[in-house]
């Protein structure tokens, strides 16, 4: 596994595509910055958390992990594969490497939001830390959503298409159970069975847990704990499928 981690953050380096990403990652904390000192009108440190960093940086895994897996020249994970490492542990490895990078970038633009936080009462820096792991853990989830499909979909055009239409999917699963949730609670339909079944699928799926943050619930916990069970989810099976496609 150290052979293959230190493999992908050599690509890294060296990889156009992080260069690229890390140019436009200084962007963020910059405006930041310059807004503050300005003193000008711009969005609170909340919004700007929800609707900014907490959005932007998970849907940069769309772009940034399948051009970073299809750097992979000349077949390289077929060739990793081919050389005795297993499927899973040549996904992880990616899928890391690719997290840690996106990470540093959040958490240079959260490094310059946080000292903007003003909570209502006591505890900010427990709840500037519980704030930083969301965004970690959700641009985990997605890191390892779009490594996977981005092995099993081989090539990078075709790679980025998936990407991007799985994050539709995950946007598109999280409006339906919430409207499923709703409905079976205004209706009082198969009460309390349903309306927790829903609840729990709207928390599985990322985009849900995005939107119970926004709207403003505190259950950070349930939140890391849904995003992690998601994360390993998408890793078994994106194992599974890319084994089943054939990569040797």
């Amino acid at each position: 596994m150290l052979h293959l981690l230190r493999a992908d953050f050599y690509r890294l380096f060296r990889s156009k595509t992080a260069k690229i990403f890390f140019a436009l990652g200084w962007i963020v904390p910059v405006f930041i910055v310059v807004m503050a000192l300005m003193g000008g009108s711009w969005p609170g440190p909340e919004e700007f958390y929800n609707f900014g960093l907490l959005l932007v940086y998970p849907l940069a895994a769309a772009g940034f992990c399948p051009l970073f897996v299809g750097g992979m020249e000349h077949g390289g994970a077929r060739a990793r594969v081919a050389a005795g490492y297993p499927h899973g542990k040549v996904l992880l490895s990616a899928a890391v490497v690719g997290w840690l990078f996106l990470l540093a970038l959040y958490t240079l633009a959260y490094i310059a939001l946080a000292p903007f936080f003003d909570p209502p009462q006591g505890g900010k820096f427990v709840l500037i830390l519980w704030r930083w792991l969301l965004g970690a853990a959700l641009i985990a989830s997605q890191c390892v959503l779009c490594t996977a499909a981005a092995l099993c979909a081989r090539k990078p055009a075709a790679a980025l298409v998936t990407c991007f239409a799985l994050v539709a999917l995950e946007a598109f699963a999280a409006w339906a159970f919430g409207l499923l949730l709703g409905g079976c609670i205004g209706f009082g339909i198969g009460v309390p069975v349903l309306p927790l079944l829903f609840q729990a699928l709207l928390l599985f799926v990322p985009w849900g847990t995005y939107q119970a943050v926004v709207s403003g619930s505190i259950t950070f916990p349930l939140f890391l704990f849904a995003l992690i069970l998601f994360s390993f989810a998408a890793y078994l099976i994106g194992r599974a499928v890319w084994r089943c496609r054939g990569v040797r």
